[in-house]
């Protein structure tokens, strides 16, 4: 691997027999071969053009401490924002994000074409910081699938690069000032009936110190990653790609690798169905993950897609992507695998739930009903 990129070897079941030249085993070992040397980079370079720009565009891409949302990379940024006048983006699906308190407030880029297109196309430039040139995630009428034209573009640093130096060396060549944390407010989560923005509220003011949130989902991701600018320093790792599925996994793996953070997995009820059988896996090796399942009961995303350009939602459509004929009971469906679980329909509920589970020395679901 390299820089936290992960890779996949696909080849013939009858090749893991076969024999290899030691000297074909010792270059793939090292490393050697096309592509092995990093890029040289030049930092002048691209301070000649970044120096140019009126209105630059930071996008910051997700990965492993030297990525663009590393902590060093965040700060670089920031710097840059200030001495420039920029500002900077997360990716819309990092694959892993550092957050909170002691960090800059960067937002995630939008999902949707238009507002992604809103904040792209104010910028003369946009700045990939070890993220790929944005695109959209369906063929949408009127937008081309790529947000921003090459022309427009300049690549800092590919994913997998040393991201974080290069946008450090910059700041040193702008004159930026030093970085100023200023700790974001909390949100205050609107009492009553669960909305949104209340689990987003509720969930970043009980993150403990150093958690890793497993997000998956729009009904609660893009809102808990807005909220949890303030909540204690954590990792956020996202459904990369937009691909599902993945949420319920990735919290079991970062428990299995990290087993002195605690883990909160906030999901969506349609999308962890594709891998819920790692409940059972939680339970089986008792590891402590807070596993938050937003259940409206429906797949919003689509119900979303097709109501674009005021399109009417059909009656066909809407019982096509309605999740409750039969309604899953999360409750008792944790229970067969093996985990505690409880039911919130309140702010208050959940913020009661959330805080008992927290002190779990395994598994606990709660079924968060919308």
């Amino acid at each position: 691997s390299n820089g936290g990129q992960g890779a996949t070897l696909i080849f013939p079941a009858d090749f893991q027999a076969e024999d290899v030249a030691d000297d074909v085993a010792d270059n793939a070992a090292s490393g050697a071969g096309a592509g092995a040397e990093p890029e040289a980079f030049d930092a002048a370079a691209a301070w000649q053009r970044l120096s140019r720009a009126q209105r630059p565009l930071f996008l910051l891409g997700g990965g492993g401490p030297a990525s663009g949302l590393g902590r060093r990379a965040q700060i670089a940024a920031a710097r840059l924002c200030a001495a420039l006048g920029g500002k900077a983006y997360a990716e819309t699906f990092p694959a892993r994000s550092e957050r909170g308190q002691g960090l800059p407030d960067f937002d995630r880029l939008p999902y949707f074409p238009e507002p992604a297109r809103a904040a792209l196309d104010a910028a003369d430039l946009v700045v990939l910081v070890g993220a790929l040139p944005p695109v959209t995630y369906f063929g949408y009428a009127g937008h081309p699938s790529r947000l921003v034209p090459a022309e427009r573009l300049l690549e800092l640093a590919a994913p997998g690069q040393d991201a974080a130096s290069r946008l450090e060396a910059l700041a040193e060549l702008a004159g930026a000032p030093a970085f100023e944390p200023v700790t974001a407010a909390l949100p205050v989560p609107a009492a009553g009936a669960l909305t949104p923005q209340s689990i987003a509220a509720v969930v970043a003011r009980a993150l403990p110190d150093q958690a890793i949130v497993s997000v998956e989902g729009g009904t609660c991701g893009y809102p808990l990653y807005a909220a949890s600018a303030g909540a204690a320093p954590h990792t956020v790792l996202t459904n990369t790609g937009g691909a599902i599925g993945q949420g319920l996994p990735v919290a079991m793996g970062a428990a299995i690798a990290c087993p002195e953070r605690r883990v909160v997995a906030v999901l969506s009820d349609g999308s962890t169905q594709y891998t819920i059988q790692t409940l059972w896996s939680l339970a089986h090796e008792n590891l402590p993950v807070t596993v938050l399942i937003a259940a409206n009961h429906q797949y919003a995303i689509l119900r979303n897609e097709l109501r674009r350009g005021n399109a009417v939602l059909g009656e066909r459509a809407a019982e096509l992507t309605a999740l409750d004929r039969p309604r899953i009971d999360w409750v008792g469906l944790a229970a067969s695998y093996g985990v505690q679980a409880s039911r919130a329909t309140t702010s208050e509920e959940l913020a009661a739930q959330l805080e008992s589970a927290l002190r779990q020395p395994g598994p606990v679901l709660i079924e968060m009903a919308l």
